[in-house]
């Protein structure tokens, strides 16, 4: 698996998210990968891996976080 690259922006920089999403890109695609080779399919790892995701905001994150997650939640 990939090593996944260390932030080369402060945390106020405007392109850190997607900074960080390249950063995670090739190894968030060998989970996938490999899910699926497993006999997954791929609507169901894709909706796994975002259930894991919101799971994991709900469980750290703050208020404003949780209140965009509803907003989410509400437009899917």
């Amino acid at each position: 698996m990939s090593t996944i690259s260390r932030p080369v922006v402060s945390p106020d920089h405007p392109d850190r998210h997607a900074h960080c999403q390249e950063s995670l890109r090739e190894v968030f695609q060998s989970v996938v990968d490999r899910a699926m080779a497993a006999g997954w399919g791929e609507p169901e790892v894709a909706s796994a891996i975002v259930e894991l995701a919101e799971n994991h905001l709900l469980t750290t994150a703050s208020g404003t976080e949780i209140r965009v997650i509803d907003i989410i939640r509400r437009i899917t």
